[in-house]
């Protein structure tokens, strides 16, 4: 048996859903349009799936100063969670890795229902014998169609203070009823993230003395697929800049070019990467290198 099995399938059966919304693929873990006060990204291998389990590819991670954090976990090959898949996110909600099963203290379950139904969502805390489902004011879930599936609660239903680890399984029932899992990271490995904070201010008596953060870096999102498609942004300022690519198809590759750049995901290739490049005044040419008529600009002022 694997160190983790999503919930038996059966075990969220007939639950209401805890915030399902159904639409097309977002950047960002969650439908917010406030900017995260911090975004990270946790690659996963392409195709280290065994059998037909859901391939993870990346796990996006943020937070906002009302507490929220988010998840996005990519599936670029799922186009939805029928009734015999399903996700698992662990949560070591105290970093210590002697508590909870196996150091993990709450996971959240992503169900996949039949007919293409949106999935459920839930929330489960280790008891110190087995997982039990308990309420959440907080959780809210969506899952897109060859994309992925987002998720979003408050740290304080997590007792998370700045710290936690965390892992993603993602699971199948195969013939015979055997489960098979994608583990991201591989198992007993485990995800690290920190917290980000809101830039703080300190006053005197006398004077205002005000702490800058140092200088965010510009993020800039690009896709190319399914099918004929690639989109990139059209402007940007120059200067150190982190490009994540979400390249969904095995006919074109995502290829950007330009003074000091000459970054591509690869034609076959399919996944999540992330760049960090500094662009320069000019203009940078993005395209597919199979299929000439997918390709666009980008003027860096």
């Amino acid at each position: 048996m694997p160190r983790r099995i999503f919930p038996a399938l059966s075990l969220l059966a007939g639950l209401a859903v805890l915030g399902v919304l159904a639409g097309g693929a977002l950047s960002s873990s969650s439908a917010r349009t406030d900017p995260p006060l911090k975004s990270a990204n946790f690659p996963d291998p392409v195709g280290d799936n065994p059998s037909s389990a859901p391939d993870i590819t990346n796990v996006l991670v943020e937070n906002w100063s009302d507490g929220t954090i988010g998840f996005k976990v990519s599936l670029p090959s799922e186009l939805a969670l029928t009734a015999n898949r399903g996700l698992g996110i662990y949560i070591d909600s105290d970093a210590t890795r002697t508590t909870g099963q196996f150091g993990d203290d709450y996971f959240i379950a992503v169900e996949g229902r039949s007919n293409n139904a949106d999935p459920l969502f839930e929330l489960q805390r280790w008891n110190g014998s087995a997982w039990t489902r308990i309420a959440s004011a907080s959780l809210t879930g969506e899952y897109h169609a060859n994309d992925g599936a987002f998720a979003t609660i408050n740290k304080s239903e997590l007792g998370i203070s700045s710290t936690f680890n965390f892992d993603v399984w993602s699971s199948v029932v195969g013939g015979g009823g055997v489960i098979y899992s994608d583990q991201a990271p591989s198992q007993p490995d485990y995800f690290t993230y920190t917290l980000g904070t809101a830039t703080t201010t300190t006053t005197t008596t006398t004077t205002t003395t005000t702490t800058q953060p140092p200088p965010k870096l510009q993020k800039l999102t690009g896709r190319v697929g399914p099918g004929a498609k690639i989109s990139f942004a059209h402007s940007a300022k120059s200067g150190k800049t982190t490009i994540t690519i979400d390249d969904l198809s095995a006919k074109d590759d995502f290829h950007l070019s330009g003074p000091g750049v000459n970054k591509k995901t690869g034609v076959a290739f399919k996944g999540v990467v992330t760049w960090t490049v500094t662009l320069k005044k000019s203009t940078y040419a993005f395209r597919s290198d199979a299929h000439a008529a997918l390709h666009g600009s980008l003027k860096v002022s």
